[in-house]
């Protein structure tokens, strides 16, 4: 299969940047290009089975439509000590920072829950939103304290699938964190 010859010969970085000058990553970034969504989703996984971080950084880094995709691959396979740089190199709610932010959730809390405390307290509503939403999803409770500014928040969030307040979200977050301290469903 011509996917597969084109990913054998590039090789795994230590800096997760990719060298622009390799033609087989450029291939790759082309290659890529002419994929639909879901084939693309099938060759980021390939690639990163075959650890191919080069690859996947330099998808990232181009222009494709749904390089979110690769974004979101790649902040799931890298180190735990290097995705939060991955995750702030884009500007707060892009997709391709929602991408890298959702996979946090696969990292140790100990290496990632610094920085999701850091930007629960961002001005954007959206944000706070996903914060909580990922700290409720894996049973963190350390933004009790932030929830409890936003308990009463009006503001409306515009997400998919999304429609509730800040303070709907924060409250219920609440009531969870105060479920699981208790064990009291």
């Amino acid at each position: 299969m011509l996917t597969l010859v084109l990913c054998v010969v590039v090789s795994p970085s230590t800096s997760g940047v990719p060298d622009p000058n390799k033609t087989s990553v450029k291939k790759v970034v082309s290659h890529a290009k002419t994929l639909s969504k879901e084939a693309l989703t099938k060759f980021l996984e390939k690639l990163a089975e075959m650890k191919d971080f080069d690859s996947l950084a330099a998808i990232c880094q181009s222009d494709l439509p749904n390089r979110g995709l690769a974004v979101r691959v790649y902040a799931r396979c890298i180190s735990s000590d290097k995705v939060i740089a991955f995750c702030a190199n884009f500007p707060l709610e892009s997709y391709e920072w929602r991408a890298a932010f959702w996979e946090l959730q696969r990292h140790p809390k100990k290496k990632v829950i610094g920085y999701i405390k850091q930007i629960a307290t961002s001005s954007n509503p959206e944000v706070r939103y996903l914060c909580y939403e990922l700290c409720d999803q894996q049973e963190w409770g350390e933004l009790e304290e932030y929830a409890k500014k936003d308990s009463r928040n009006k503001s409306w969030i515009f997400l998919n699938n999304v429609t509730e307040t800040l303070g709907e979200r924060a409250s219920r977050y609440l009531d969870h964190c105060k479920e699981r301290r208790t064990g009291n469903p």
